[in-house]
């Protein structure tokens, strides 16, 4: 049986959390209740899990198969014993690109979303 590959136990994780994520501001707002989502606390909350949920997804759609080409491109080079032909190497350079650009954003994204849910107990109205 071969190991699960780390990208996919790394998105598999990443979903988990989104759905306990989710399940806990469903709580959170009484059943998304406008009433609890647009005081400063909900405020907060929403603001971290839509960019928790951005960055979820920017991984998943871009960056895991972006990271799949470059690990299924490897293991060919590997495999053969060979270096990249000219179509290899244009899609590992595109790909790797996709990575640095993604992986700032998606870094960002987590930032803000644990900057918001952690402190969103203490955010209030100004008096």
């Amino acid at each position: 049986m071969e190991p699960i590959p780390l990208a996919v136990q790394i998105l598999t994780i990443a979903i988990l959390t989104a759905v306990a994520g989710g399940m806990l501001f469903w709580r959170d707002s009484n059943g998304l209740q406008a009433s609890r989502i647009s005081q400063p606390q909900g405020l907060g909350f929403t603001v971290g899990a839509v960019a928790g949920l951005g960055g979820l997804l920017l991984f998943a759609f871009v960056g895991f198969p972006a990271g799949r080409r470059l690990v299924t491109i490897g293991s060919l080079v590997e495999s053969g014993r060979r270096p990249p032909n000219e179509d290899e190497q244009r899609v590992l350079r595109r790909s790797q690109a996709v990575l640095k650009r993604i992986g700032i954003v998606v870094l960002v994204l987590l930032a803000v979303a644990a900057g918001a849910m952690s402190t969103a107990r203490y955010w209030s109205l100004a008096p």
